[in-house]
């Protein structure tokens, strides 16, 4: 069907070969019908592209997490894919890992497979991406580009929250026998900054 898909979780067949794991995808993964040869040749390309060539003898259960997620995208590739789905391929990784992963997946973008990608680390989001779909509760709350979506004040309360510094209710205020203000209702969050001036007879002044 032109898919190939990743796990947030990876799967890897444990008892076989790195090499083997991605034999399977090349040969059961597509419609193709190729001669094991021809799918061995594949997989052993792949795993040269993708970083893990010199891991060929291992074993699934021998690998490290970060080499289990470059399997799975290695498994993926194998089934020769026109989109690739990613579930959060970087979670667990090291900020090296991440630069690494992010490297490859700019890598693989360049063969012309599209990515359709769930992150939560935006190192990755903003490394890679395109355009940006953000989701609150199945709920989607803000789509566009990279720059867009990190400077948007809806997808920064939802991710981050709002905290406030300064909340003030029914406020009255006085200049000399004069009021200024009536039951004034403020509200002010981090990393704002307000003013306000009242005018007087001589000139506006700041309160």
């Amino acid at each position: 069907m032109g898919l190939g898909r990743t796990y947030q979780i990876t799967k890897p067949f444990l008892q076989m070969t790195v090499l083997e794991n991605v034999i399977c995808a090349c040969y059961f993964g597509t419609d193709e019908k190729r001669k094991l040869k021809e799918c061995t040749d594949a997989a052993k390309e792949i795993l040269n592209r993708i970083g893990l060539i010199d891991k060929i003898k291992k074993h699934g259960s021998e690998l490290t997490l970060v080499e289990r997620k470059r399997l799975e995208f290695a498994r993926a590739l194998g089934t020769n894919p026109k989109i690739l789905l990613l579930d959060e391929v970087i979670a667990g990784l090291n900020p090296t890992e991440t630069q690494e992963m992010v490297d490859l997946l700019n890598d693989i973008r360049t063969q012309g497979i599209s990515i359709l990608m769930i992150e939560h680390v935006m190192k990755a989001v903003m490394g890679v991406s395109d355009r940006v779909i953000v989701l609150n509760y199945g709920q989607k709350i803000a789509e566009g580009l990279p720059a867009d979506i990190v400077s948007n004040s809806e997808v920064i309360e939802a991710y981050l929250g709002v905290c406030t510094m300064l909340k003030l209710s029914q406020v009255d205020a006085f200049y000399g026998d004069a009021q200024a203000l009536w039951d004034v209702e403020l509200e002010v969050g981090s990393g704002k900054w307000l003013h306000c001036s009242a005018r007087t007879a001589r000139a506006s002044q700041p309160c």
